[in-house]
């Protein structure tokens, strides 16, 4: 019986050659094996810190994020990713992403001017 189909370097006639896609706009992206998503957090839970969850490929986890987390701040979550041929899994890079609460608080506005102006007691 002879093998039907393409002949590709390392593969023997017949074998099935798939590529997959995966869409970039959804909660993770792919970053190699690993995988990322943004985590929302308000200015309290940055400067103070916090526990929350993050939605995972196998469900919930929780996490912690640390005090004075800004934007730039990575949270690595090892063996959380997608899994490579041995069935190792990678990472899942959660990004923080600081975000204002919808209605201005006075207070914080007030600290945040005094801060600019320096602080005077």
């Amino acid at each position: 019986m002879t093998e039907l189909g393409y002949r590709l370097n390392g593969m023997q006639r017949g074998d099935i050659v798939v590529t997959v896609r995966v869409r970039q706009d959804g909660a993770m992206r792919t970053d190699g094996l690993d995988l990322r998503t943004t985590l929302p957090i308000d200015i309290q839970n940055a400067v103070l810190g916090c526990e929350t969850k993050v939605t995972t490929l196998t469900g919930p986890v929780d996490i912690a994020v640390p005090a004075w987390s800004g934007s730039d701040k990575v949270i690595r979550l090892a063996g959380h990713g997608l899994a490579d041929a041995d069935g190792k899994r990678a990472d899942l890079l959660v990004e923080l992403r600081l975000m204002l609460w919808e209605t201005p608080d006075e207070k914080i506005t007030d600290l945040m001017r005094s801060r600019q102006q320096g602080l005077f007691l």
